[in-house]
């Protein structure tokens, strides 16, 4: 790596949620998403990071050689009382590009802090999402930059995934830590135009650079709201019909969402933050074959009732299901059950229409 760092006369102190902030650009056409970094250490560990996930706006000049509306803002935040071991250690930034030939400029840069609150944490009010394809989501469209942009609220929200693109196929995780909203490792999938769909990167046109869904505006909008203290859990998959978060018949993204939402309740309870999971975003059944598609409503509301029982402080949890917008026998078929479900049960189960989204 290369790039500037500097080591400040402070040091990490209890108390405390540091944010590191900087406007960046690129000033090489071949400067894409992981050639840069922004960092903030103490002693030496790294403590935050940025998304690196983001594509930099190119350096473009103004009519007096200016550059700021060619900037775009990148952040990341860190509590320093989840750290008490690097208390005392001195502070260090770093602005980092990993190729020499690929320029990357930093303007603005500046730490700020502000205390903790010195009482119980507040209590966080989390949220699931599972399902496949849509839930995963995947970048592939006609816009230059494909990822969902920085917004007030993506420090603010905690965010933990974990998905796959098979049983023993992992797609990337958050590391085991809860970070901000944002875009999820991609470099798996393709697009094939040929053959009209998404493959394993062996044979593709193009590449999807990163995951990320409905997790983003929903957690958006709810903190636009005014709603605080929220914590979203993604474990979504890149496809698969229903069976396979079926308890049931054991499969295996039911014991991938529980035993990930397990993991990042676990670092809550020890951080000391009391928790409850609220509710459940479900975007399911493009894959659904016509038996899976049939059982569509049993299936959610087992699945449903199960992590009820199985996961810890989920027990008023509801069911949010957004229905499907593909095509085909089969996913009308599981659109009528889910929302037939929601119509029967509306104390647990509500459904949202997603036909009016199209295709880029």
């Amino acid at each position: 790596d290369t790039g500037i760092e500097q080591t400040l006369a402070d040091t990490l102190q209890p108390g405390r949620r540091y944010m590191l902030r900087a406007m960046m650009y690129k000033a090489s056409s071949a400067a894409g998403p992981g050639d840069y970094g922004l960092e903030l250490w103490a002693g030496a560990q790294r403590i935050a990071a940025a998304d690196t996930l983001q594509h930099l706006p190119m350096y473009q000049t103004g009519a007096t050689g200016a550059v700021g509306r060619r900037l775009k803002e990148f952040f990341c935040a860190v509590d320093s009382d989840t750290l008490p071991a690097l208390h005392g250690q001195p502070l260090r930034v770093r602005l980092v590009s990993r190729h020499a030939s690929r320029y990357i400029g930093f303007e603005e840069v500046r730490l700020d802090w502000r205390p903790l609150a010195a009482s119980t944490p507040a209590k966080k009010t989390a949220y699931l999402l599972t399902g496949q394809s849509n839930s995963l989501g995947t970048t592939y469209g006609n816009e230059t930059d494909k990822l969902p942009g920085v917004d007030p609220a993506d420090g603010e929200v905690s965010f933990w995934w974990n998905n796959f693109a098979d049983a023993g196929v992992s797609l990337g995780d958050s590391g085991g830590v809860f970070t901000g909203l944002r875009a999820q490792q991609g470099m798996y999938y393709g697009i094939n135009f040929a053959a009209n769909g998404w493959f394993p990167v062996t044979t593709i046109n193009t590449l999807c650079e990163a995951h990320w869904g409905p997790e983003i505006n929903f957690a958006r909008t709810l903190h636009h709201a005014g709603r605080r203290d929220l914590a979203v859990i993604k474990v979504s998959r890149g496809g698969g019909g229903n069976t396979l978060w079926d308890k049931a018949s054991g499969g295996h993204m039911y014991a991938a969402v529980t035993s990930t939402v397990r993991r990042a309740l676990a670092r809550l309870d020890a951080e000391g933050v009391p928790y409850e999971i609220a509710g459940m975003l479900y975007v399911q059944g493009e894959s659904n074959s016509a038996a899976e598609a049939a059982v569509g409503a049993t299936r959610f509301l087992a699945l449903l009732d199960n992590l009820r029982a199985d996961l810890p402080n989920a027990s008023r949890m509801r069911g949010y299901i957004a229905g499907i917008a593909s095509s085909g026998a089969n996913a009308s078929t599981t659109r009528m059950r889910h929302e037939a479900l929601a119509a029967a049960r509306p104390d647990r189960v509500a459904y949202v229409s997603l036909l009016d989204l199209g295709n880029e």
